[in-house]
Protein backbone atom coordinates (compact mmCIF):
# COMPACT_ATOMS: atom_id res chain seq x y z
CA UNK A 1 0.00 0.00 0.00
CA UNK A 2 1.68 3.44 -0.87
CA UNK A 3 1.67 5.85 2.55
CA UNK A 4 2.90 9.75 3.15
CA UNK A 5 6.60 9.83 4.06
CA UNK A 6 7.41 10.41 7.48
CA UNK A 7 5.80 7.13 9.43
CA UNK A 8 8.39 4.87 9.82
CA UNK A 9 10.86 4.84 7.22
CA UNK A 10 11.94 8.66 8.79
CA UNK A 11 13.27 8.33 11.71
CA UNK A 12 14.46 11.87 13.84
CA UNK A 13 15.90 12.53 16.73
CA UNK A 14 13.62 14.49 18.91
CA UNK A 15 10.83 14.09 16.38
CA UNK A 16 7.25 12.62 15.38
CA UNK A 17 7.47 8.77 14.38
CA UNK A 18 6.10 5.69 15.19
CA UNK A 19 9.70 4.39 16.47
CA UNK A 20 10.72 6.32 19.42
CA UNK A 21 14.42 7.30 19.98
CA UNK A 22 16.10 5.49 22.40
CA UNK A 23 19.67 7.41 22.65
CA UNK A 24 20.68 5.22 25.36
CA UNK A 25 19.67 2.16 23.19
CA UNK A 26 23.05 0.16 21.75
CA UNK A 27 23.65 -2.74 19.85
CA UNK A 28 25.88 -5.57 20.22
CA UNK A 29 27.49 -4.85 17.05
CA UNK A 30 28.92 -0.76 18.42
CA UNK A 31 31.38 0.20 20.28
CA UNK A 32 30.85 2.41 23.27
CA UNK A 33 31.55 6.38 22.60
CA UNK A 34 30.92 8.15 25.86
CA UNK A 35 30.42 12.53 25.41
CA UNK A 36 28.61 15.63 26.36
CA UNK A 37 26.00 16.27 24.30
CA UNK A 38 23.30 18.82 24.21
CA UNK A 39 19.84 17.90 22.84
CA UNK A 40 17.09 20.56 22.78
CA UNK A 41 19.08 22.55 24.65
CA UNK A 42 20.28 19.98 28.00
CA UNK A 43 23.27 18.85 28.56
CA UNK A 44 24.16 15.38 29.05
CA UNK A 45 26.53 12.78 28.83
CA UNK A 46 25.73 9.43 27.34
CA UNK A 47 26.44 6.38 24.69
CA UNK A 48 26.24 7.86 21.32
CA UNK A 49 24.78 6.00 18.80
CA UNK A 50 23.52 6.64 15.56
CA UNK A 51 19.64 7.29 15.01
CA UNK A 52 17.67 5.56 12.68
CA UNK A 53 16.00 8.15 9.48
CA UNK A 54 15.37 7.45 5.81
CA UNK A 55 16.98 5.44 3.64
CA UNK A 56 16.25 4.61 -0.28
CA UNK A 57 15.18 2.03 -2.26
CA UNK A 58 15.14 0.39 -5.52
CA UNK A 59 13.00 1.48 -8.46
CA UNK A 60 11.70 -2.16 -8.22
CA UNK A 61 13.25 -3.23 -4.70
CA UNK A 62 13.61 -6.90 -4.38
CA UNK A 63 13.40 -8.41 -0.38
CA UNK A 64 16.59 -9.70 0.07
CA UNK A 65 18.10 -11.37 3.39
CA UNK A 66 21.40 -9.69 2.72
CA UNK A 67 24.40 -11.82 4.47
CA UNK A 68 26.54 -8.39 5.03
CA UNK A 69 28.01 -8.73 8.07
CA UNK A 70 26.68 -5.59 10.24
CA UNK A 71 29.12 -2.57 10.73
CA UNK A 72 30.98 -1.44 13.86
CA UNK A 73 31.43 1.92 12.63
CA UNK A 74 29.35 5.21 14.25
CA UNK A 75 29.59 8.95 13.30
CA UNK A 76 32.12 10.22 15.55
CA UNK A 77 31.75 13.02 17.99
CA UNK A 78 34.95 15.00 19.35
CA UNK A 79 34.88 14.42 23.09
CA UNK A 80 34.88 16.86 25.30
CA UNK A 81 32.57 19.29 23.43
CA UNK A 82 29.01 20.14 24.11
CA UNK A 83 27.24 19.74 20.94
CA UNK A 84 23.61 20.58 20.25
CA UNK A 85 21.95 17.91 18.21
CA UNK A 86 18.91 18.97 15.95
CA UNK A 87 16.01 17.42 14.71
CA UNK A 88 14.37 18.84 12.06
CA UNK A 89 11.15 18.13 13.75
CA UNK A 90 12.70 20.93 16.87
CA UNK A 91 10.79 23.90 16.75
CA UNK A 92 13.32 26.26 19.06
CA UNK A 93 16.63 25.45 19.73
CA UNK A 94 19.27 27.47 21.66
CA UNK A 95 22.88 27.01 21.68
CA UNK A 96 25.75 28.83 23.63
CA UNK A 97 29.17 30.28 22.29
CA UNK A 98 31.04 27.69 24.13
CA UNK A 99 28.84 24.73 22.02
CA UNK A 100 28.53 23.20 18.57
CA UNK A 101 25.31 22.34 16.74
CA UNK A 102 24.78 19.51 14.24
CA UNK A 103 21.85 18.45 12.58
CA UNK A 104 21.29 14.98 12.51
CA UNK A 105 18.18 12.83 11.35
CA UNK A 106 17.82 8.70 10.41
CA UNK A 107 16.26 6.12 8.38
CA UNK A 108 15.50 2.77 9.19
CA UNK A 109 13.97 -0.29 6.58
CA UNK A 110 13.67 -4.03 7.53
CA UNK A 111 16.48 -5.27 5.12
CA UNK A 112 20.06 -4.13 4.96
CA UNK A 113 19.91 -3.30 1.02
CA UNK A 114 16.69 -1.32 1.22
CA UNK A 115 18.24 0.72 3.59
CA UNK A 116 21.09 1.47 1.28
CA UNK A 117 19.22 2.01 -1.30
CA UNK A 118 17.46 4.61 0.45
CA UNK A 119 19.88 6.45 1.35
CA UNK A 120 21.05 7.12 -2.19
CA UNK A 121 17.60 7.51 -3.12
CA UNK A 122 17.26 11.41 -1.04
CA UNK A 123 17.85 14.32 -1.97
CA UNK A 124 18.95 16.42 0.89
CA UNK A 125 19.45 20.29 1.19
CA UNK A 126 19.78 22.38 4.21
CA UNK A 127 20.35 26.09 4.50
CA UNK A 128 20.68 28.23 7.85
CA UNK A 129 19.73 31.96 6.98
CA UNK A 130 20.55 34.87 9.55
CA UNK A 131 18.86 38.21 9.23
CA UNK A 132 17.22 36.75 6.31
CA UNK A 133 21.13 36.12 4.51
CA UNK A 134 21.76 32.60 3.75
CA UNK A 135 24.68 32.06 6.55
CA UNK A 136 25.40 28.23 4.97
CA UNK A 137 23.84 25.78 2.66
CA UNK A 138 24.54 22.02 2.41
CA UNK A 139 22.98 20.27 -0.76
CA UNK A 140 23.00 16.89 -1.05
CA UNK A 141 21.52 15.06 -4.08
CA UNK A 142 22.07 11.63 -4.38
CA UNK A 143 25.11 11.39 -2.21
CA UNK A 144 26.20 8.97 0.81
CA UNK A 145 28.36 11.76 1.97
CA UNK A 146 27.16 12.89 5.36
CA UNK A 147 25.59 9.25 5.65
CA UNK A 148 27.16 6.79 8.13
CA UNK A 149 27.06 3.16 7.92
CA UNK A 150 24.90 0.77 7.98
CA UNK A 151 24.18 -0.59 11.15
CA UNK A 152 21.26 -2.64 12.83
CA UNK A 153 18.81 -1.05 14.89
CA UNK A 154 16.08 -4.41 15.64
CA UNK A 155 13.36 -2.36 16.94
CA UNK A 156 9.99 -2.47 15.66
CA UNK A 157 10.98 -5.54 13.83
CA UNK A 158 7.81 -7.55 14.54
CA UNK A 159 6.15 -4.59 12.38
CA UNK A 160 8.44 -5.71 8.74
CA UNK A 161 6.33 -7.54 6.35
CA UNK A 162 8.12 -11.44 5.98
CA UNK A 163 9.59 -11.58 9.10
CA UNK A 164 13.15 -10.20 8.40
CA UNK A 165 15.98 -10.95 11.27
CA UNK A 166 17.05 -7.59 11.48
CA UNK A 167 16.12 -3.81 11.01
CA UNK A 168 18.93 -1.84 9.59
CA UNK A 169 19.27 2.15 10.01
CA UNK A 170 21.68 4.98 8.97
CA UNK A 171 21.87 8.74 10.09
CA UNK A 172 22.76 11.70 8.59
CA UNK A 173 24.89 14.22 10.37
CA UNK A 174 25.51 17.70 8.83
CA UNK A 175 28.80 19.70 9.46
CA UNK A 176 28.96 21.74 12.24
CA UNK A 177 26.44 24.64 12.09
CA UNK A 178 28.36 28.58 11.43
CA UNK A 179 26.60 29.99 14.16
CA UNK A 180 28.61 33.52 14.76
CA UNK A 181 26.90 36.64 15.73
CA UNK A 182 24.34 36.49 18.46
CA UNK A 183 20.69 36.50 17.41
CA UNK A 184 18.14 34.32 15.72
CA UNK A 185 19.02 31.95 13.20
CA UNK A 186 16.18 29.93 10.75
CA UNK A 187 17.50 26.62 9.51
CA UNK A 188 15.51 25.19 6.50
CA UNK A 189 15.30 21.25 6.04
CA UNK A 190 13.98 19.84 2.89
CA UNK A 191 13.98 16.10 2.17
CA UNK A 192 13.15 14.76 -1.21
CA UNK A 193 12.53 10.96 -2.27
CA UNK A 194 13.21 10.70 -5.91
CA UNK A 195 12.02 7.24 -6.72
CA UNK A 196 9.14 5.06 -5.32
CA UNK A 197 10.39 3.15 -2.43
CA UNK A 198 9.17 0.20 -0.15
CA UNK A 199 10.70 0.70 3.41
CA UNK A 200 9.53 -3.30 4.28
CA UNK A 201 7.21 -2.69 7.05
CA UNK A 202 3.48 -3.56 6.65
CA UNK A 203 2.05 -0.86 9.25
CA UNK A 204 -1.04 -0.86 8.12
CA UNK A 205 -1.41 -4.70 8.12
CA UNK A 206 -2.21 -5.65 4.88
CA UNK A 207 -0.06 -8.74 4.20
CA UNK A 208 1.87 -6.55 1.68
CA UNK A 209 4.79 -4.17 2.69
CA UNK A 210 4.17 -0.22 2.59
CA UNK A 211 5.77 1.85 -0.50
CA UNK A 212 6.01 5.45 -0.98
CA UNK A 213 5.73 8.11 -3.60
CA UNK A 214 8.53 9.49 -5.54
CA UNK A 215 8.31 13.33 -4.89
CA UNK A 216 7.15 13.11 -1.26
CA UNK A 217 9.43 15.49 0.69
CA UNK A 218 9.51 16.50 4.15
CA UNK A 219 10.03 20.27 4.65
CA UNK A 220 10.92 22.11 8.12
CA UNK A 221 12.23 25.10 9.83
CA UNK A 222 13.78 25.76 13.40
CA UNK A 223 14.76 28.49 15.26
CA UNK A 224 18.06 28.44 16.87
CA UNK A 225 18.74 30.67 19.49
CA UNK A 226 22.27 31.64 19.15
CA UNK A 227 23.56 33.28 22.63
CA UNK A 228 27.28 35.06 22.71
CA UNK A 229 27.81 34.05 26.30
CA UNK A 230 29.02 30.40 27.95
CA UNK A 231 27.08 27.97 29.30
CA UNK A 232 29.64 26.38 31.09
CA UNK A 233 30.97 28.63 33.17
Amino acid sequence: MKKQLCLLVFFFLSACSVLPVDSDHSTPTQADNTHNEVEAGQTRTHTEQPSTSVDPAPTKPEKTQSSSPPTTQTPELTQDIDYVIISPWDEEVTVYRDQQAKLRFGVVTCDHDLTEIWVQSLEVEVILQYDGQIKQSILHPKSSDYWNDLYIRDQNLELCHGAPPHTWGSEWRSEILLLTEEGDYQLHTNIVLIEPLTDGFDLDSDGEPDWYDAGIRLDSVVMIHFIVEDLMK
